[in-house]
């Protein structure tokens, strides 16, 4: 995966580069991929100044399995020249974080059950069995700093061999901190979560709050609405509703239904509380959902 990274960064520098934001418990770097236009030449009256770049930034980020993030990395830097493409990577910075978690996905090696796979959601931290590859660690989707402590209905937060197992504290895992420091640093206007499903599966949209079952979805849109402007508002109900009622080519070869759209209690039929989503909604102010595929 990270050589597939360094190799379209390589092909197209004009729009693409690659930083490290952060290492893993074992020492593996966390690669983002910046596609975006090169920033206009701010030159003035013969002085040669630095463009500051005030453009808007999205975040799209792959937990453990890189598919989603690949394959947009991909795409960018495949179709940059097209007119549409080359439209969005003037106005907007794009991020791409197609691995959070490179010690999880190291763990696939190991196992040859892909069904297994979409459990590897943990990193490699010291918490239970060496030999248990699935239970071992911290789920890095579940270690951030908003309502982390709260009394969430999915699995046993609190025990380090359960698989939704939140970590001993708030960012206690470098592999979280590293991607709370770029949402910082670049405050994005919108962050999208990619995680996978099994083939057979609907897809999901799962937007906040996870934490609570019912908290007031008025306060949720009351922050959607400081969030957005009534165009981008209209976008959004439009896009959902398109995903609500339309299927995939691959929903429809298999038969599939439409996507889900809702919180996790909707969606999920239950709550989860520190969770990368509800944080980078309600603490960093960026228009934030999870995308299950």
């Amino acid at each position: 995966a990270r050589r597939f990274v360094l190799a379209a960064a390589a092909a197209r520098p004009d729009v693409a580069s690659v930083s490290v934001i952060g290492s893993t418990r074992k020492g593996r770097e966390i690669d983002a991929v910046l596609i975006t236009s090169m920033p206009p030449d701010a030159s003035a009256e013969g002085l040669d100044l630095i463009a500051v770049d005030r453009r808007h930034s999205v975040i799209l980020t792959g937990m453990t399995q890189p598919r989603e993030g690949l394959y947009l990395i991909d795409y960018l830097v495949t179709h940059a020249d097209e007119p549409r493409v080359r439209a969005l990577l003037d106005s907007t910075r794009i991020f791409v974080v197609p691995i959070v978690n490179p010690d999880g996905y190291s763990k696939m090696e190991t196992i040859e059950d892909r069904e297994v796979w979409n459990s590897l959601v943990k990193n490699t931290a010291g918490t239970c069995s060496e030999g248990d590859v699935i239970s071992q660690g911290v789920h890095i989707g579940h270690n951030w700093g908003f309502m982390w402590d709260y009394n969430a209905t999915a699995g046993s937060f609190w025990d380090p061999c359960d698989v939704s197992y939140r970590g001993a504290e708030p960012f206690s895992e470098p592999e979280s901190v590293a991607l709370r420091d770029l949402i910082l640093r670049e405050n994005p206007k919108a962050a999208v979560f990619f995680h996978s499903r099994s083939k057979n599966s609907t897809s999901r949209i799962i937007v906040p709050y996870m934490y609570h079952k019912s908290f007031l979805s008025s306060h949720r849109d009351d922050k959607k609405n400081k969030l957005m402007n009534q165009a981008d508002l209209l976008e959004y109900d439009k896009m959902t509703e398109l995903m609500q009622n339309g299927r995939t080519h691959s929903q429809i070869a298999l038969d599939t239904t439409k996507y889900e759209v809702g919180t996790a209690w909707e969606t999920l039929s239950k709550t989860i509380s520190g969770s990368a989503l509800d944080w980078t909604f309600d603490q960093a102010g960026a228009f934030s959902f999870i995308l299950q595929i």
